[in-house]
């Protein structure tokens, strides 16, 4: 007989699982592994050829302002020269050794001489500008930050490379930041 005081306890389990595989790699990924390999290589050459693009770009744009700059200095002088050359003129009409036509000429080269300086003036703003705007070196009006650009020759380095350092030195930044395609100057 069986005992009496046993209990008899059905015990019910459950059990699943579920398996799930996923292939990494398999013959047709690899030439698309590849092609995003090259895809990032020719993506890292166009980064490359925008920086060139943009340092070659500064560096017209720096010469551009040394040249303006230049024409100003050699229309400055003509034009006292042509001052001195219409006192000249005065002076001979006053004595008697020259026509009014002399002075009228002379008072013509000191007028256009006048003109091509106000032209080189305001083509040395526009380099000025120009070469801000590309630099980031702009206020909020739109204008320039006044600076003063150190001629190649004349810097420590006196080659291209020294560009970028000769523009951080003339706004009087403490170091260039360059990010992307760009750099910014920073004064702190």
């Amino acid at each position: 007989p069986p005992p009496q005081n046993v209990t008899f306890q059905n015990l019910y389990g459950k059990n699943a699982s579920v398996n799930l595989s996923w292939s990494l790699l398999n013959g047709r990924s690899v030439p698309l592994i590849q092609n995003a390999y090259d895809y990032v290589e020719v993506a890292d050459l166009g980064f490359q050829q925008a920086e060139t693009a943009l340092q070659f770009g500064t560096a017209l744009s720096y010469y551009a302002v040394l040249n303006a700059q230049e024409q100003v200095a050699i229309r400055r002088r003509a034009l006292e020269l042509a001052g001195k050359n219409l006192e000249l003129a005065s002076a001979r009409v006053e004595l008697g050794g020259a026509t009014q036509v002399e002075k009228l000429r002379a008072e013509v080269e000191q007028a256009t001489a006048q003109q091509n300086l106000i032209l080189a003036q305001n083509g040395a703003r526009i380099a000025t500008q120009a070469l801000a705007t590309l630099i980031g070196a702009v206020r909020a009006d739109g204008t320039a930050e006044a600076f003063a650009l150190v001629h190649p020759n004349e810097s420590p380095g006196g080659s291209d490379g020294d560009l970028l350092d000769g523009i951080r030195r003339a706004l009087g930044a403490k170091r260039i930041v360059e990010f992307g395609t760009s750099f910014g100057i920073s004064t702190l």
